[in-house]
């Protein structure tokens, strides 16, 4: 019982470090190819990542627990609008059975369709909860699909969510 009581404190003790903080940075991809960008508001982003390839460019980054990536690729099927990249990618991702099926969300504004749902992640004998939220877009040509994930989110993440929601914007 006690070396239970020490691992949790032991975990807690580690998230609570690499926690991601909720003010951030508000930061700009000059999307390749073409003539417009993405936009969003984030935790202090560390560890980025990019690829630049003909008809594909990738963004990763972190902040502690927060973590992220950007796929902007040339259509893999027919049609321009959100929906049909939302269409495409969300039933490859909700294939995973690591998803908690009953807490996908999926809704739609004029910007993006976006889908928030929660892993369920195995870590050495406990189970820990991971937040995530895609957002599937289509704009000039690319097909795009920003996901955010919280690893063992707090309601103080909520802060982070919503920012990051309400600054994702793209175009020229």
């Amino acid at each position: 019982m006690m070396h239970k009581k020490l691992l949790a404190l032991i975990i807690t003790s580690a998230l609570a470090l690499i926690a991601p903080v909720a003010h951030g940075e508000i930061i700009t991809l000059n999307v390749p190819e073409t003539n417009w960008h993405i936009r969003f508001d984030a935790p202090q982003l560390v560890e980025k990542y990019e690829v630049k390839r003909p008809n594909k460019y990738i963004f990763s980054a972190k902040a502690g627990g927060f973590n992220m990536s950007v796929l902007v690729e040339a259509p893999r099927d027919q049609g321009m609008r959100h929906e049909d990249c939302y269409n495409y990618y969300w039933p490859k991702t909700e294939r995973s059975p690591m998803i908690a099926k009953s807490t996908v969300s999926a809704t739609h504004t004029p910007k993006y369709y976006r889908v928030e749902y929660d892993t369920i992640v195995q870590f050495h004998h406990d189970r820990m909860r991971q937040h995530n939220v895609d957002y599937y877009f289509a704009d000039d040509g690319k097909w795009v699909d920003v996901h955010i994930s919280i690893m063992a989110p707090t309601p103080a993440d909520e802060a982070i969510l919503k920012t990051f929601d309400e600054s994702l914007s793209y175009g020229k």
